[in-house]
């Protein structure tokens, strides 16, 4: 941790606090170190008093140091009278390289006083951080820590990647078009991406030869365009640790999600939800993704960092499913086209899945089925010819044959994958796709040894 060094007055920098004699304390100096960010008081901060002031000459304990507790609130009440400079220490200002605010006060003891440290807004801190072409950037900002969640070392060739996809002009069309920007973690484990989209989705990938991907959806507001987002690696080879992780699934109201099931599909990891909770024991301490499944309730997937030999306890809020209208009986004959769409709806109510039909955008501007499959909840878009499933790379069956995401074509298995679909079928013959990111959550007559994810391509009936 680094010492606030201040040059005011006739003293520099001082060492940290040494204790003062115990005396009866006449008043108090008391505030809060608030991040303007992230819109949330600093706990923990390391809050320094350095005296500044002629008297500084003549006392022998010339700094002072007191830490904020869990609401950023601090409190001194054994400074001698004098002048002093504030200011504070805390990982929210390394992160982004930025220097602490600092306060001046006259300190008499004779009456309380309240003194608040505050980081830089937001724009202010974006103005520090990111400009380009010689001018300030407007978008978003995502910073933060990428290290080994054991250790605490940063590992050689880190990466943090983000993803979003958005529709723009090509060839004279509008279409949706992927974009990409990313960061290498520096050698002290900072990671500082600029020009992200507000107000949208992004997908942030952390990668590090010889460790576990990392991924989590994201989202910038207008109020808080910079962003810490801190991540722990786990490695590869470990698959058990001291770590546990508890939960309770409840609705907003707190009713008791009665059942369903919790997966970490980097871990290969499910437990099951009973009465509300769930427990994952002995697992790696580091950042997980969890991904959240229940009958009647809307799919969830959250990232969390659960420290080693810690029990990290949560409560997720889940959202009911909206309710389906009861079916309308229509005297006639359904076309092909219709039954299709009947029994994609059918599969995708039954399962947990994500449904695309006509009058989707991403459906009607998409280039290639992949444009559309990068929408679908938990995966990730790679290429035209390719997506995969969160905690699909790297899976194998029981009996050692690879995994990945398969694909099928009007019910019929595509053996080429998306990049034969991409070259066999125009977009606009396609009617509608459905996908689903884990194997166990698709249609039974789907679920091969071979796949860990599947996307269903029906194509328009020739008539």
């Amino acid at each position: 941790m680094r010492l606030l060094h201040i040059a005011l007055g006739v003293v520099a920098a001082a060492p940290l606090a040494a204790q003062l004699p115990a005396r009866a304390p006449s008043a108090a100096l008391t505030g809060v170190v608030f991040d303007s960010t992230a819109l949330a008081p600093l706990a923990g901060a390391v809050v320094q008093a350095v005296m500044v002031g002629p008297e500084a000459a003549s006392t022998g304990a010339r700094a002072f140091s007191v830490q904020a507790d869990a609401n950023g609130r601090f409190h001194f009440d054994s400074l001698p009278k004098g002048r002093f400079a504030f200011g504070f220490q805390h990982d929210a200002l390394n992160v982004f390289g930025l220097e602490s605010p600092v306060a001046g006060v006259e300190w008499t003891g004779e009456k309380n006083i309240a003194l608040n440290l505050i980081l830089p807004s937001s724009s202010e801190t974006r103005a520090q951080l990111c400009v380009v072409n010689g001018s300030v950037s407007n978008a978003g900002v995502l910073g933060g820590y990428a290290t080994d969640g054991r250790t605490g070392a940063v590992p050689a060739g880190t990466r943090v990647t983000i993803r979003w996809f958005e529709l723009g002009l090509s060839k004279g069309k509008l279409t949706s078009l992927p974009h990409e920007i990313g960061s290498m973690v520096s050698a002290e484990g900072r990671y500082l991406v600029c020009d992200v989209p507000v107000g949208a989705p992004v997908e942030l990938t952390v990668t590090s030869p010889g460790y576990r991907d990392v991924s989590d959806e994201v989202a910038i507001e207008a109020e808080r365009i910079v962003v810490r987002h801190d991540f722990r690696l786990v490695s590869a080879s470990l698959n058990h640790g001291h770590a546990s992780i508890t939960g309770k699934a409840a609705t907003k109201d707190g009713a008791l999600v009665p059942g369903g099931v919790v997966a970490i599909r980097s871990l290969q990891c499910e437990v099951p939800i009973e009465k509300g909770e769930f427990v994952f024991s002995n697992i790696p301490g580091g950042t997980w993704t969890l991904d959240i499944r229940a009958l009647g309730f809307e799919p969830q997937s959250l990232t969390m960092t659960a420290p080693d030999s810690v029990d990290t306890v949560f409560r997720v809020e889940m959202q009911r499913r909206a309710q389906t209208l009861d079916a309308v009986t229509v005297v006639g004959r359904a076309s092909r086209e219709v039954k299709i769409l009947d029994a994609v709806r059918t599969r995708i109510k039954a399962n947990h899945g994500t449904y695309f039909g006509p009058g989707n955008d991403y459906l009607e501007h998409a280039l290639f089925p992949a444009d559309v499959a990068r929408a679908a909840a938990g995966f990730r878009y790679v290429g035209y010819d390719r997506v995969v499933a969160r905690g699909c790379e790297h899976t194998t069956s029981m009996s050692g044959v690879r995994k990945g995401v398969v694909i099928y074509v009007d019910g019929l298995r595509q053996i080429g994958g998306l990049e034969e679909a991409a070259n066999m079928i125009p977009m606009k013959q396609v009617l509608a796709m459905e996908a689903y990111a884990d194997v166990l959550n698709a249609p039974p007559e789907w679920r091969t040894y071979d796949a860990c994810a599947v996307i269903a391509i029906w194509t328009k009936p020739l008539y």
